[in-house]
C-alpha cells in the first residue's frame, strides 16, 4: 500500500478519473455531509463484508477525514488475494487536505 497526497489525487481525478475507484470509508452520515465526486461509500466497519463492490481492475484510493481509517482499509484490501495485482493508495491526511488545495473544493460535493 502506498500513500497519495491531496495534490496527486486532484491530478488523478482530473486526468484519469475513469481509472480510479475512490472508496470513502467514513460513516454514512459523514459521507452525506460532504464527499468526493464519484466516490463510493463503504464505511470501515463494513469493508470486510463489502469489498467485492470495489473494482479491482481500477486503481483504488481509500479516503476518510484525516487518513487514519482509510489507511486501515487500504491495509485490509492489500491483504486480500482479490487485490493482489491492484494498485491501492491511501489518501494521506484525508479529505481535510483535499479541501485545503487550490481547486480541491471543485472535487467535493457538499450536501
Amino acid at each position: 500500500m502506498k500513500e497519495i497526497s491531496a495534490q496527486e489525487l486532484i491530478k488523478f481525478m482530473e486526468f484519469i478519473p475513469k481509472e480510479l475507484e475512490l472508496v470513502d470509508v467514513r460513516q454514512r452520515y459523514e459521507y452525506r455531509i460532504t464527499h468526493l465526486v464519484n466516490s463510493k461509500s463503504i464505511p470501515l466497519p463494513e469493508i470486510e463484508f463489502r469489498f467485492e463492490e470495489i473494482d479491482s481492475d481500477k486503481t483504488v484510493i481509500t479516503l476518510c477525514r484525516s487518513g487514519n481509517r482509510s489507511k486501515l482499509a487500504a491495509e485490509f484490501l492489500c491483504s486480500l488475494e482479490r487485490f493482489r495485482k491492484t494498485q491501492i493508495f491511501n489518501l494521506a491526511d484525508g479529505l481535510l487536505a483535499v479541501a485545503e488545495q487550490p481547486l480541491g473544493s471543485l472535487a467535493i460535493v457538499r450536501c
